[in-house]
């Protein structure tokens, strides 16, 4: 009986695609919509970002093969990443200082524009991601570098290696253990980009072995969120379960998306768009988000599910319509190569 088999590439080209699930599922987390029937998935859907770093360390190991010196790739994400948070952050210091009457001083404001404020725990941080993004990128050429010069038992011995680092961290403060406890599953990306590029395909059965790993993931959440919530931070089982679910719940994306593109392409055409404007749209929600929590906790105007929803969706558009401009200033050269 012949063996079926998969091809990394045909998984990988739906990256965006995981990255715009994540971020409607982060957007979901972050937003106050209350229905009981998305109750859980509410609740657990901080595990968005761990996709966002999974699919990171898969792009990142590709990105230095295809440039191998760690200054132009670092310039390429300066370039990337920087102009759409700078704009949003100018927008949020506004709103914090004038707005909401925060107090905000010269070292909140010097660590937000230096994207530190969450390794340095200021107290008006705008948010953890972006420190921890900058932080992988820093470990990016170092990672791949290690990864193109051991052996297959080595590259895999660093992953738990990883993971107890990060136990270092459970106990230092809210926004340390947020990133470091990341970096195992951003370093499991790259191990998959690894192995897709020593061998061009995978066998079924493995990503089977993988999906089937989401279920002990969910159970161990499911039962801290009923009958131990307390070990979701003090053990950090909020965020280690998802090195479980993650790869298994991206496999299973990308079969989906490879079953149905043929005769139903427009989820994945809105997946794929959310996806290629995943971090302005992190931007976006962020600083919206901000605004109607200030009316609510205000008294001013108390959101309801509706405007919640419609929310959403504007930060959709909006964040579209950021991107679209991003590329148009920053990236001319590149709008006028796409076909």
């Amino acid at each position: 009986m012949p063996t079926i088999s998969v091809r990394y590439q045909d998984l990988f080209k739906f990256r965006s695609i995981w990255m715009g699930f994540a971020i409607l599922w982060v957007m979901l987390y972050h937003s106050d919509i209350n229905l009981a029937w998305l109750a859980d998935w509410k609740f657990f859907g901080y595990g968005g970002v761990d996709i966002f770093f999974f699919a990171s360390g898969l792009g990142c190991y590709y990105s230095l093969q295809n440039c191998s010196d760690p200054y132009v790739f670092i310039k390429k994400r300066l370039k990337r990443i920087l102009p759409p948070y700078y704009i949003v952050l100018a927008v949020w210091l506004t709103l914090e200082f004038f707005v909401y009457g925060t107090p905000l001083t010269l070292r909140d404001v010097s660590s937000n524009v230096l994207c530190t404020s969450a390794l340095n725990n200021v107290t008006h941080p705008f948010n953890w991601y972006v420190s921890g993004v900058w932080l992988s990128y820093l470990l990016a050429p170092f990672l791949v570098s290690f990864l193109d010069k051991t052996n297959h038992f080595s590259r895999w011995l660093l992953l738990p290696i990883f993971f107890l680092i990060s136990l270092t961290f459970l106990d230092t403060g809210w926004n340390l253990m947020l990133i470091f406890c990341r970096l195992p599953i951003f370093y499991l990306g790259m191990l998959f980009a690894k192995a897709a590029q020593e061998k061009p395909t995978v066998k079924l059965r493995t990503l089977v072995c993988w999906m089937l790993l989401i279920l002990p993931g969910a159970a161990i959440l499911l039962y801290c969120n009923s009958h131990a919530f307390d070990a979701f931070t003090t053990y950090g089982l909020w965020w280690y379960p998802f090195l479980l679910i993650t790869p298994g719940l991206c496999i299973a994306l990308s079969l989906l998306c490879l079953a149905i593109q043929r005769f139903c392409r427009w989820p994945i055409k809105i997946l794929e768009a959310l996806g290629g404007c995943s971090f302005e749209l992190y931007l976006v929600h962020l600083t919206v988000y901000g605004f109607l929590t200030y009316l609510k906790e205000s008294s001013i105007y108390q959101p309801n599910n509706t405007l919640w929803c419609g929310t959403v969706f504007a930060c959709c558009i909006l964040a579209l319509g950021f991107r679209k401009a991003m590329n148009h200033i920053f990236f001319p050269a590149a709008r006028r190569a796409a076909p």
